[in-house]
């Protein structure tokens, strides 16, 4: 309290005090002064009118640290002596109180808050009276309190007693009033003065537990009144504590002494109370009396014992009676004693003011993983205090006030202008009950990214704060924050799941999914959009690369296929975006463990029952955002309808279980260390309903190191070979190559173990053989797909074949290879070819011009398909059949020889060049002398090497292929220096690289003859090159279409560059090849007029306005008939 100094017109004299408004002057404490007035020293606030007359005076600087402390202790010497060594007359009493003993009360668990603020009174303005008026107005008052009646309440239903002294109202001076207006002041300031006063002599006595202490002098106290239980803050009356962070943000000496010692000596404990006075109004009340612990201690004096507190001396008194002279004396032998702060030693007065600092820069790493004790400060939310922590660090001691968050345990939250979240409340009252201003054991465990919020485990009274809140169901696990508890956590956890308390009440994850005989598994749904909570049978169908599981399972009388995660883990992945460690580079790779992790699925569950637990489905949108711009709105409408029938796409969490004994996937996989668990950083997130078990099967695959937990040289690596070949020309001839090098393997083998990896079409597949960990093309030998334009067909028998085959182990015979590197030959799923099943369901048929002779089990299996009209022999006539294939026979040799524009003649394509322009064979004409000049070949390429020999660009030569034989090339390209060659095989359109040592000068004999091979080009056709958009495409579906096939060709007319241009007809599957590629969108048909071909050229452009309407391909943005990339050189 700072001292007010005399006038300057009279500085050695003392002067009294300004008239008081409140009538009674012993009752009054600082705590009760206007906050109009901060910096009054004094317990009653002058009149305004009363200020202005009075002569300035001077305020004393509040020094800092020892000065201040220094001067305080000074001021109070000062005031106590003045006050202490007056004339002090003991007076009798003259009230008397009739107290019932107190009910004890027990310690609350919730509680209604009631704020109580100190609420601002202010005195109207009025003239400064005389002295002899202001005496005579107070004698009055004194006189006019005359009587005191005494009430006690009938019947003792509460636990506090109330007695009231009604009060004389006081007259109204009526001399020295200069106007109404000052009359009319002067009455509302006495009228406020006597409500004040009945207010202020309303004595409550009881038992309360205290909440809270402030500071030295000021409590919150639990009361109970009826069935609630409020709060009431009480500050000590006749005495003041030195205060806690001022205005200028530094204690006052002792002020954090006087409160811890009124902390340790209540906190928690259950205290007499008498409330003797009050000053506010509504809930915005201040109440100020004292307490007594139970063996009868008075808190009040005992701070004055300590040295640790001031009493507060009305400044107009000259008498000390009662109660007041007791504190007083009190207040004195500690003065005298030199304790608190009273003492001379000015290092204890140093060292008693804290050193606080906000700067937490390193302190999580000083006290990591250490337990140091704390005091709970403030409670923010069930799960996230204030604390002082306090560090001694080279005898110097400083304190930090630091934000503490429980680990493992998240409460409900408060969130600002909202409210707050159900049993947020009951949370935080359930904390403030057991661990406000107590002293607590703090482990901190992790902190955020700005070190200022640390997760810690809190240890109040031996109690596990975490701990206890999961058991009273007032929080939820948190695993990424409460890793070191895990067993701990989840258990009591599962005791509120289990109890369905508070918070897990309505919680549909808190349902025991074990007993499955309370769980209705459905074997049939009603829609295919799953729900949170259904349980239903399904069959697993594949397992993509990104770890996600396709599952099939009934709607009524449908199938309906979903893609679905696994949830609470992260599965590996066999395609992810890694990071090279070496030059930091990203890439796509897969993840280490993710074979593994496949594979223990796939054996395990492809193609089984299972039983799918529906945990969560969170919808999103998928809708890419649309430029505004209304030209690309215009150009895009098929893209952005699209778009839009994929807005409502889901997520779905599920967990799964399989076989006999239920077994759980989710654990297995995270038991044999190929997952890692989801840390679910929202409580309210949904998660797996055996979570708590995931979580200890994580921390023991941890402890035994197995899979991912293991040491990363130690991790399996997966380097498969590919043996896929691809369109563009740089690397396809290394992968043909690469792959004619496994076919040794597989034809000296009768058979070979395989995996299906994906099934491209009908008879076209993807496979694994780990024996050589190689990925292969692997084509169905003797059958054929036909009636590819008709889409359903195609789509049936695609889906026929995927849920065959499809990741399922298989055994596979290669017959033959192809020029590209494609394997083919039998497939067998559990000892039946795959190629049998498709012949009987119709979905293929037996080619005309086999590799292999068909065996007579596939014949039958065909003409079975045809008796029974199935799929593409819906419509079979035997006797049209029959005269269909003689007349594809009839045609001679010489008029396939005959070069005229509507000449017809079967061709094999052997060389794609872009999407419409090829290298193709003629067939059934005399190959006799071709047959002589490739066995001539081979018996120049055993001969020696020529070294004057120097073969110039455009020269025939004999060649050696990468399958060892030698064929007819010509040079395209040579360099002299490292002596190689890029060559084009002559008769068959292929083009190598070859090195000198693998060419030999070819004789005029040899060639003579005309190339077997002829560039031609599909008519009024243009596609994009292989370096646009879309030209590998093009290629791609033009060798999809004509390789290992016998077409039929007509022969239109030649381009300016010579080049016959054809149309190619699959006369077996009834296809236009031209027709193909622009019905894809994957060409366009050339600005042409030619009267001959007008049937031709129509039906191509109404193949092309379908596409374009459809914006496929390179119509995807419109029209776009002025794209030069598109015109043919």
């Amino acid at each position: 309290m700072s001292q007010q100094q005399t006038p300057k017109a009279a500085p050695k004299a003392t002067t009294k005090a300004a008239p008081k408004a409140a009538p009674k002057q012993e009752q009054q404490t600082s705590k009760a002064a206007p906050k109009a007035a901060p910096k009054q020293t004094q317990t009653q606030q002058k009149p305004k009118a009363v200020a202005k007359a009075a002569p300035k005076q001077v305020q004393q600087t509040q020094p800092q640290n020892n000065t201040k402390a220094a001067n305080l202790k000074t001021a109070q010497e000062v005031k106590l002596g003045v006050q202490l060594t007056r004339e002090i007359r003991l007076e009798p009493k003259n009230t008397t109180t009739t107290t019932p003993t107190p009910t004890p009360t027990s310690t609350p668990v919730q509680t209604t808050t009631t704020t109580t603020t100190t609420s601002k009174q202010t005195t109207p303005k009025q003239t400064a009276p005389k002295k002899d008026k202001k005496n005579a107005k107070q004698a009055a008052k004194k006189a006019a309190q005359t009587t005191t009646v005494t009430e006690v309440p009938s019947t003792n239903t509460n636990t506090s007693t109330t007695t009231t002294t009604p009060v004389a109202p006081t007259p109204t001076p009526s001399k020295n009033q200069n106007n109404n207006n000052n009359n009319n002041n002067q009455n509302q300031n006495q009228n406020n003065n006597n409500n004040n006063n009945n207010n202020r002599r309303q004595v409550i006595e009881g038992k309360a537990i205290v909440k809270a202490v402030l500071s030295g002098d000021s409590v919150v106290l639990l009361i109970k009144e009826g069935q609630t239980v409020v709060e009431k803050k009480l500050t000590f009356s006749s005495i003041t504590a030195p205060r806690l962070n001022k205005e200028d943000g530094v204690d006052e000496p002792f002020a954090w002494e006087s409160r811890e010692f009124v902390r340790n000596l209540v906190i928690g404990k259950e205290v007499d109370y008498v409330i003797e006075n009050q000053a506010g109004i509504d809930k915005r009340i201040n109440y100020y009396g004292h307490i007594k612990l139970s063996n009868g201690t008075n808190v009040s004096e005992s701070l004055l014992s300590n040295g640790l507190a001031t009493v507060n001396i009305p400044k107009n008194s000259t008498n000390l009676v009662g109660k007041s002279k007791d504190l007083a004396e009190l207040s004195i032998k500690a003065r005298n004693a030199k304790v608190g702060m009273f003492t001379e030693n000015q290092n204890a007065i140093q060292q008693s003011v804290r050193k606080i600092s906000f700067n937490t820069e390193g302190l999580y790493e000083r006290h990591a993983n250490k337990q140091i004790t704390v005091s709970i400060d403030k409670v923010i939310t069930g799960s996230q205090f204030r604390v002082w922590l306090c560090e001694d660090k080279n005898q110097s001691v400083t304190w930090y006030p630091i934000t503490i968050r429980l680990a493992g345990a998240q409460c409900p939250q408060f969130k600002k202008g909202e409210n707050p979240e159900e049993f947020a409340v009951e949370a935080r009252d359930y904390v403030e009950a057991r661990a406000l201003h107590r002293n607590a054991s703090l482990t901190l465990r992790s902190a955020d990214k700005k070190a200022d919020i640390f997760f810690a485990t809190v240890v109040v009274n031996g109690q596990n704060l975490a701990q206890e809140l999961l058991k009273a169901g007032l929080a939820r696990y948190v695993l990424w924050s409460g890793k070191d508890e895990v067993d701990i956590l989840t258990r009591a956890e599962n005791i509120a799941r289990t109890n369905r308390l508070r918070i897990f009440k309505t919680d549909a994850s808190s349902t025991n999914k074990n007993n499955h005989a309370n769980v209705v598994v459905e074997s049939s749904l009603t829609s295919p959009d799953l729900q949170e909570g259904q349980v239903f049978t399904a069959k697993i169908r594949e397992i993509t690369s990104i770890g996600q599981i396709g599952i099939s399972f009934r709607v009524g009388n449908s199938n309906v296929e979903k893609k679905v995660n696994l949830a609470s883990i992260k599965v590996r992945r066999l395609s992810s975006l890694l990071k090279d460690k070496n030059t930091q580079k990203e890439y796509v790779g897969a993840e280490p463990f993710a074979f593994e992790t496949r594979e223990f699925i796939r054996t395990n569950l492809i193609g089984k029952i299972v039983t799918v637990y529906v945990e969560s489905v969170r919808l999103f949108n998928n809708q890419r955002s649309n430029n505004n711009n209304n030209n690309n709105n215009e150009q895009q409408p098929q893209k952005n309808q699209n778009q839009n029938q994929n807005q409502n796409q889901s997520r779905v969490q599920v967990s799964i279980e399989y076989d006999k004994s239920k077994s759980n996937l989710a654990l297995k996989l995270i038991e044999f260390g190929y997952a890692e668990i989801v840390e679910h950083r929202n409580p309210n997130e949904k998660r797996a309903f055996n979570y708590d078990n995931l979580i200890l099967a994580y921390r023991r695959a941890q402890t035994q190191k197995v899979g991912i937990h293991g040491k990363p040289e130690d991790f399996p690596k997966f380097n498969v070979q590919d043996l896929t070949s691809r369109p563009d020309s740089q690397s396809r001839d290394k992968d043909i190559a690469k792959a004619k090098q496994f076919y040794g393997y597989f034809e000296s083998s009768p058979s070979t173990n395989a995996v299906v990896e994906y099934v491209q079409g009908a008879t076209r597949f993807k496979l694994y053989v780990p024996r050589q960990n190689c990925i292969l093309t692997f084509l169905l030998s003797n059958v054929q797909s036909v009636n590819r334009e008709d889409k359903k067909l195609s789509n049936d028998a695609l889906e026929f074949v995927r849920e065959k085959i499809y990741q399922r182990d298989v055994l596979i015979e290669v017959e033959s290879q192809d020029r590209v590197g494609n394997f083919i030959g039998k497939l067998f799923i559990n000892n039946k070819n795959i190629a049998i099943s498709l012949l009987e369901e119709g979905f293929v048929a037996l080619q005309t011009n086999y590799r292999s002779s068909p065996n007579l089990e596939l014949r039958n299996a065909e003409e079975k398909a045809k008796k029974s009209r199935k799929r593409i022999w819906k419509n079979y006539d035997p006797i049209v059949e029959a005269e269909k294939t003689r007349k594809l026979q009839q045609t001679s040799k010489e008029e396939r020889e005959e070069k005229s524009k509507s000449e017809l003649f079967n061709v094999r394509v052997t060389e794609i060049v872009e999407g419409n322009r090829f290298y193709c064979q003629i067939l059934n004409q005399d190959n006799s002398p071709y047959n002589h000049i490739a066995k001539e070949l081979q018996i120049l390429g055993r001969s020696n090497v020529n070294a004057s020999f120097t073969p110039d660009v455009g020269q025939l030569v004999a060649a050696l292929f990468i399958d060892k034989n030698w064929y007819r090339a010509k040079i395209l390209f040579s360099n002299p220096e490292t002596k190689k060659y890029i060559v084009r095989y002559i008769d068959y359109g292929n083009v190598s690289e070859v090195t000198f040592n693998n060419v030999r000068l070819l004789s005029n004999e040899l060639a003579t003859p005309q190339p077997q091979a002829e560039e031609c080009v599909l008519a009024f056709v243009v596609t994009p090159s292989l370096k646009d958009e879309f030209g590998n495409e093009a290629a791609l579906l033009l060798r999809d279409l004509v390789y290992n096939k016998e077409l039929v060709a007509e022969n239109l007319y030649r381009d300016e560059n010579g080049r016959p241009c054809l149309t190619l007809a699959d006369i077996q599957n009834q296809l236009s090849i031209n027709a193909i590629l622009v019905q894809e969108g994957l060409a366009k048909v050339e600005n042409t007029r030619n009267r001959l071909f007008s049937r031709l050229l129509t039906a191509l452009k109404d193949e092309e306005q379908r596409a374009r309407r459809s914006h496929i391909n390179i119509w995807q943005y419109g029209d776009d008939d002025d794209d030069e990339d598109f015109l043919r050189k």
